[in-house]
């Protein structure tokens, strides 16, 4: 298993009024790691959540994840359908946003 490939983890914090654009603000968090994935196929979708959900992508993650509250792989947002923590390793089942 190849961990080549970056994933963006993003934790939204709180608002706050930013008087340079006159509104308010989010800050965001990005805790960066790398990742190996793979696309779920339709039968263990079905078996997972008894439906298809169109874009559904498996990743491992190396050591405990942070906390977040979306997740970007590849330029594409994803949330978070499912998590599993091993010892070393953390897994999910994400979904395009």
């Amino acid at each position: 298993m190849r961990f080549d490939t970056k994933v963006i983890f993003i934790k939204k914090g709180e608002e706050k009024y930013n008087p340079q654009i006159g509104g308010m603000e989010a800050t965001e968090t990005r805790n960066i790691k790398f990742c190996s994935y793979r696309s779920v196929s339709l039968k263990e979708q079905n078996e997972l959540f008894s439906k298809v959900d169109v874009g559904a992508i498996s990743l491992v993650v190396k050591g405990k994840s942070p906390d977040y509250d979306y997740v970007i792989l590849n330029d594409k947002k994803y949330k978070v359908l499912a998590k599993e923590t091993f010892r070393q390793k953390t897994g999910y089942i994400v979904g395009e946003i």
